[in-house]
């Protein structure tokens, strides 16, 4: 790149530019931008492929098979699901979740059957998926929410109305949610469901066939860490 030489600009004043002063340094640095434009020769010499293939490809250290490289996170997740139903014996009674089978598990499990407890501090993603069935020949609701070390968490319910029984065949409905909760280490959460009538359940159903499809489970949870806590 050639040096410029011959851009003047305006000279210093006391208080403000004038007018006039402002155009000509409006002036000068379009002249300047038009010398770097026309003047750049490019740089010959760099291992641009190389850099790229270095930080940006597969073999690098940044790259995402290397040791800094997407490939090698390992955040907090879990995930968990129930193959048992679970019923409700009263309308007045709020019922925790309890899953008996785990799929995935790093830094984040269950115990107690309902409790899902994490290792490291930060903001979790939680998302469930019930099904919820209804044997009765009316709608009925069902209320889900969130608790945290044993307290309900403000703001966190959701209501689901469950379709009726119908042609000699159950209602049913898939409840879905996701949630963010911040958490640290020996932190819980439960999730909670009471309905307005004991017909509705939370019920696993078998695989079946023509098609040939898999079971549905009664419960699917997964979570995910997302941040560090601010």
């Amino acid at each position: 790149m050639s040096k410029i030489l011959n851009v003047r600009l305006p000279n210093a004043i006391p208080r403000e530019y004038s007018p006039e002063q402002f155009n000509q340094l409006v002036r000068s640095l379009e002249q300047v931008i038009f010398q770097l434009n026309t003047s750049y020769t490019p740089t010959t010499t760099e291992n641009t492929d190389g850099a790229g293939r270095w930080f940006g490809g597969t073999a690098g250290p940044s790259g995402i098979s290397g040791p800094q490289g997407a490939q090698q996170l390992l955040l907090p997740h879990g995930a968990f699901r129930s193959n048992q139903d679970q019923t409700a014996a009263s309308t007045t009674v709020g019922y925790a979740i309890t899953y008996n089978v785990t799929d995935l598990s790093e830094g984040v499990y269950v115990t107690n059957s309902s409790r899902v407890n994490v290792d490291y501090a930060g903001v979790y993603n939680a998302q469930f998926s019930l099904q919820l069935i209804n044997t009765d020949s009316q709608i009925h609701d069902v209320d889900i929410w969130f608790s945290k070390n044993g307290t309900n968490i403000a703001d966190s319910n959701s209501r689901y109305s469950v379709t009726s029984s119908h042609g000699g065949v159950d209602g049913g409905i898939i409840a879905a949610l996701n949630f963010y909760l911040d958490l640290n280490p020996g932190d819980y959460f439960e999730i909670y469901w009471s309905t307005t009538n004991t017909a509705v359940s939370i019920q696993q159903l078998a695989s079946a066939t023509s098609p040939t499809r898999p079971a549905t489970p009664s419960v699917i949870l997964t979570v995910g860490y997302i941040s560090s806590l601010s």
